[in-house]
């Protein structure tokens, strides 16, 4: 290696450990987002705890993949929750751009290549939303990234262990499960190809396994959405995909020549299958996309296509087809070029990235001012309260809110029969019962709203805060 080239490797090196030290520094100031599924998967984690009880009616595991809620078990045994997920995703994001750099490497593109790669993961805006969210996406990115790298390696036993844990992370990762070996057999010509595809298979496949066996026998719940509405067909998968690439990849709009672009990008690693070397980053994407459509048609009609949804697929898709052309297209520039990039992709994503959003229910910031939490602490016990924001109202204020009753289910928008009295009979008016109506949580619509609530029970107001309108059961 000469010296230039040694040089250009340690700029851009230090030009990645600032990107990446920049995202870490954003998060710390801006704090994790936290989302219902957030609080399902702190409930997940109590249930881990006590395994006996898991099985029992609410524990959420057998919607939610265990080794997330495992490993906030750990975490939670020395830190308290939101700093277990801050470092979590913190650990994930280093991780990831450290798997994605040498993945890149040793597909061949060389150690400089590598190192840009992960200037882009880093200094994307589309990172920052993704890892400042309390969600599964920042583990599963990382432990994709290290199956993909185990996977050029050859080191395919350990490619197939990380593919079974990105599985018992989120369901998605059974993209992986398919398309490895698959790129194990039409990837190459030399021998032993079957035999790499059955030791990638097998591990991969008995973690998972494993997983079905415990919710079969131990805890009894079977993956479930109950959100399987209207499906869109093929042609309205696609457009929607496209809008989704459009919008959330581009930051563009809806003309026809935005989308003709989104559909552009959308396509680009179906370039890679035609290299025996690259085709395992074509036949990944393909099957990711795949299940991510696939399990829209048969589980979940609401699936949104957003960035939290797509990302994976922009970091092992299209950031290393990018450079693949890119280096093809011109190598004796290629070097000198990505130098040149590093600081233009550095600066821009660093300054120029898409501002926080405002503040919502989803930001810890918000609950560490809300005006209800405050009051929730300080209402005289005991008491029952029901809300259309338990979940968040519990978590934040450490006191028991229970949830509101349905009126539809949400998977078919029926009626849900007699739950209105039911629920009125199990009413005890002996102590204060007060019911909290957050003006935010409007997307709960399944549940019986303010209005109906108020008229139907006689409820009276006792208080309003800025975010909420607080009654209460009159007393018999």
């Amino acid at each position: 290696m000469s010296l230039d080239s040694e040089c250009r490797s340690k700029v851009l090196l230090i030009t990645v450990i600032a990107a990446a030290g920049m995202v870490v520094l954003r998060l710390f100031f801006s704090g994790l987002r936290i989302f219902p599924d957030t609080l399902s998967y702190l409930e997940a984690a109590e249930a881990l705890a006590s395994v006996g009880e898991a099985g029992g009616g609410g524990s959420p595991l057998g919607h939610f993949p265990p080794l997330l809620p495992l490993a906030l078990l750990v975490f939670t045994s020395f830190f308290s929750t939101i700093e277990s997920f801050f470092l979590l995703n913190i650990t994930s994001l280093l991780l990831s751009g450290l798997f994605l750099s040498l993945w890149i490497r040793d597909l061949g593109l060389g150690k400089n290549v590598g190192l840009f790669a992960a200037l882009l993961f880093f200094s994307l805006p589309h990172t920052y939303q993704v890892y400042r969210a309390a969600l599964s996406e920042p583990v599963f990115i990382a432990l994709l990234l290290a199956s993909l790298w185990y996977f050029v390696r050859q080191k395919h036993f350990l490619s197939g262990v990380c593919i079974g844990l990105t599985v018992l992370t989120r369901y998605a990762g059974g993209a992986l499960l398919i398309a490895l070996p698959l790129a194990r057999i039409f990837g190459s010509m030399k021998r032993g190809r079957f035999s790499g595809a059955c030791k990638i298979f097998m591990p991969a496949f008995t973690l998972s396994l494993l997983w079905i066996v415990l919710l079969h026998y131990g805890f009894d719940k079977a993956p479930r959405s109950g959100r399987v509405v209207s499906p869109p067909n093929l042609f309205e998968q696609l457009e929607l995909l496209i809008a989704g690439v459009t919008r959330e990849w581009l930051f563009l709009g809806n003309s026809l020549f935005e989308r003709l672009l989104g559909g552009l990008v959308l396509f680009l690693p179906v370039g890679t299958l035609f290299r025996r070397r690259y085709f395992v980053i074509g036949i990944s994407y393909i099957c990711y996309i795949s299940v991510i459509l696939f399990s829209k048609v048969t589980l979940d009609a609401e699936i949104p296509l957003n960035n939290r949804i797509l990302f994976p697929a922009l970091v092992f898709g299209i950031i290393p087809s990018l450079l693949i052309y890119t280096c093809h297209f011109g190598r004796r520039w290629t070097e000198g070029a990505l130098l040149g990039a590093a600081g233009v992709v550095f600066c821009t994503g660093i300054f120029f990235a898409t501002p926080p959003p405002p503040p919502s229910v989803f930001e810890t910031t918000y609950w560490s001012e809300s005006e209800t939490v405050e009051w929730l602490q300080e209402v005289p016990k005991p008491n029952h309260i029901y809300s259309n924001a338990a979940d968040f109202l519990s978590f934040f204020s450490k006191e028991q809110v229970a949830s509101l009753p349905k009126r539809f289910v949400p998977s078919t928008r029926a009626p849900v029969p007699n739950s209105l009295p039911e629920f009125t009979a199990q009413l005890d008016s002996s102590e204060p019962v007060y019911f909290v109506f957050h003006s935010s949580f409007q997307f709960r619509w399944y549940l019986w709203q303010e209005a109906a609530l108020v008229q139907a029970l006689h409820l009276e107001s006792v208080a309003e805060t800025s975010d909420a309108r607080i009654y209460r059961l009159p007393r018999d």
